[in-house]
C-alpha cells in the first residue's frame, strides 16, 4: 500500500573549486548531494531491511564487506548493467499490502492490496486496487477472500505470508509478482509523519461516524474538500474509512482514497526539500525497519527509487476493480459471506485491465468502455434452497460475450421447479434470448434468470 522508495543521507564532504562558475558549481552540488544520499541509504538499510534469503541481515561484522557493499552500490548508481526482475520485459510488478498489525484484530489479513507496475522506459507507474473480498483460488487452501492470503502464510510459516499473497495475485492477474513491500498501521503514520505530513486533494468532503476507536468503540471523522495537510493519523484515517457518507462509504472509493496517499507520499519523498532534511530521512529509516517488510535487496530499492522519481504525475495510471455497472466484478452473498466475484466468470477481464494499466491514458480509457451494445444484462435470482445454484449457472453462460451477469441474489419464494425468464429488453435483444435458452438447454436449473437491457 505504501511507496518505500526512501532516499538517506548521512553526510557530506563537498568542496567547490576556486573560480568556478556558480551556477556549474550548483549543478555539482546536486548530483554529488544525489548520489551520496543513494550511497547512504543502501549502506545505512543494508542492516535493517530483510533480504530475499532470510531475516535481517546484520551489519558491521566485516568492514572489508560493508565498504564493497558501497563501492559496488556507487558503481551501479553510476550506470552499472545490474538489472531489477521485470527490467529486460519492461515491467516490473510490486504487491503492496497494507495489514493492521500488532494491536489490531485480524493483524495479517490485508487490509489493502495493490498491484503497482512500473514501466522504466518511459517512465510511468500503473495501480490496481484489489478489493479484500474478491473471492480467488489461494494455493494450497482453495478459494478463499483474497485478503486471507498473507494471513494464511503467516499462520503456516511466519515471514512467509507475502509470498503467499504474492502468488495468489499472480494467478489472478496472470502476471510475475516480482517484489513485495508490506506496511503496518503504526509504521503507515509514522513515515508520514516523519516526512512532515503530506499535502492531499480531497474532491468531496465526507464524514463517518462509525470510524473504529479501539474495541466495540467508534468515532466520527469528517475531512473537507480541497487542499489538506494531513499527519499520519489523519492520514490513516482517511485511508481506512468506510462508512462515510455522500459516495464514500464503500471499499472502492476507500481504494481510490488509498491512491491518491500514495502519491502524495511519492511527491513528498521525492522533494527536494526532504531529500536535504538528514534528520527526517534518518527519522523514517528508522521506522521503516520495525514496521516495513520487503523482499527488495538495498540495491534494488536504489535503482527502483531512481525510476519512480522520473515518473510525473500524468504518468500515473490508476484504476479500482469494483462492481459497479461498468466494473468487471458483482457482488454475491448467496454461500452466507459477502464475496466479490468477477462478471466474466473467470479472471480474463482483471488480467486484461492489469496488462493495460501502463498504456497512454487516452487509450486505456478508450480500452475501458466496452462495446455493449449486443450484451445483455443478466440478473440469476437462485429459486430453490440449494446453495450455489445461481453461482454455477452464471459460470455456464458467462463463456459467451454475448452476455454480462450483474447480479446473483435469491429469489422471494424458493419452491420453483424449472426455470423461468424474463425479458425486460421487449424483445430488443432476441438473439441473445435465444442464445440464452440454447446454452441451458438441457441442463435447466431451477432459477430465475432476468435478461435487463
Amino acid at each position: 500500500m505504501y511507496d518505500l522508495r526512501i532516499n538517506f543521507l548521512q553526510r557530506l564532504g563537498f568542496a567547490p573549486k576556486p573560480k568556478k562558475n556558480k551556477l556549474l558549481f550548483t549543478g555539482k552540488l546536486v548530483a554529488g548531494l544525489s548520489l551520496v544520499i543513494f550511497i547512504s541509504l543502501a549502506f545505512f538499510s543494508y542492516r535493517l531491511i530483510a533480504s530475499k534469503n532470510g531475516p535481517e541481515t546484520s551489519f558491521g561484522k566485516n568492514l572489508a564487506e560493508e565498504i564493497k557493499i558501497i563501492f559496488d552500490l556507487k558503481h551501479l548508481i553510476l550506470g552499472d548493467e545490474k538489472l531489477l526482475l521485470g527490467e529486460p520485459q519492461d515491467r516490473i510488478n510490486i504487491l503492496l499490502l497494507g495489514v493492521g498489525g500488532t494491536g489490531h484484530d485480524g493483524p495479517n489479513l490485508t487490509d489493502t492490496i495493490i498491484l503497482a507496475s512500473l514501466k522504466p522506459s518511459v517512465p510511468k507507474i500503473g495501480l490496481v486496487s484489489v478489493p479484500r473480498d474478491l473471492s480467488a483460488p489461494i494455493p494450497g487452501y482453495g478459494w478463499r477472500k483474497i485478503n486471507d492470503a498473507n494471513a494464511l502464510g503467516e499462520a503456516k510459516n511466519r515471514g512467509q505470508g507475502a509470498n503467499l499473497a504474492k502468488d495468489t495475485v499472480s494467478q489472478v492477474f496472470n502476471l510475475p509478482i516480482h517484489y513485495y513491500i508490506r506496511v503496518d498501521f503504526a509504521g503507515f503514520k509514522k513515515i508520514v509523519d516523519d516526512l512532515g505530513g503530506i499535502d492531499v486533494y480531497i474532491e468531496r468532503a465526507f464524514a463517518d461516524s462509525a470510524y473504529p476507536a479501539g474495541p466495540n468503540l467508534y468515532q466520527t471523522v469528517s475531512f473537507r474538500s480541497g487542499w489538506q495537510k494531513m499527519d499520519g493519523d489523519t492520514a490513516l484515517k482517511f485511508v481506512r474509512s468506510r462508512h462515510g457518507n455522500n459516495g464514500e462509504g464503500s471499499d472502492f472509493a476507500r481504494s481510490q482514497r488509498q491512491q491518491k496517499i500514495l502519491e502524495a507520499v511519492k511527491d513528498k519523498i521525492f522533494s527536494f526539500s526532504f531529500l536535504l532534511n538528514p534528520m527526517k530521512i534518518s527519522s523514517v529509516m528508522d521506522d521503516l525497519g520495525e514496521h516495513i517488510k520487503t523482499d527488495l535487496e538495498p540495491w534494488q530499492i536504489i535503482k527502483l527509487a531512481k525510476i519512480a522519481k522520473e515518473v510525473q504525475r500524468q504518468n500515473i495510471n490508476n484504476k479500482v476493480l469494483d462492481n459497479g455497472p461498468d466494473g468487471p466484478l458483482y457482488a454475491s452473498t448467496e454461500t452466507g459471506v459477502f464475496l466479490l466475484l468477477p462478471k466474466a466468470g473467470n479472471f480474463s477481464e482483471l488480467e486484461a485491465i492489469a496488462s493495460d494499466i501502463l498504456m497512454p491514458s487516452d487509450q486505456l480509457k478508450k480500452n475501458s468502455v466496452t462495446n455493449k451494445d449486443n450484451r445483455a444484462l443478466i440478473e440469476i435470482q437462485n429459486g430453490t434452497k440449494v446453495n450455489g445454484l445461481a453461482a454455477n449457472l452464471a459460470k455456464e453462460i458467462t463463456g459467451s460475450t454475448h452476455f454480462n451477469v450483474i447480479r446473483l441474489g435469491n429469489a422471494e419464494r424458493q419452491d420453483y421447479n424449472e426455470t423461468v425468464i424474463y425479458d425486460l429488453t421487449n424483445g430488443q435483444k432476441r438473439d441473445q434470448l435465444e442464445e440464452l435458452k440454447k446454452l441451458l438447454g438441457e441442463k435447466i436449473t431451477p432459477a430465475n434468470i432476468f435478461a435487463l437491457p
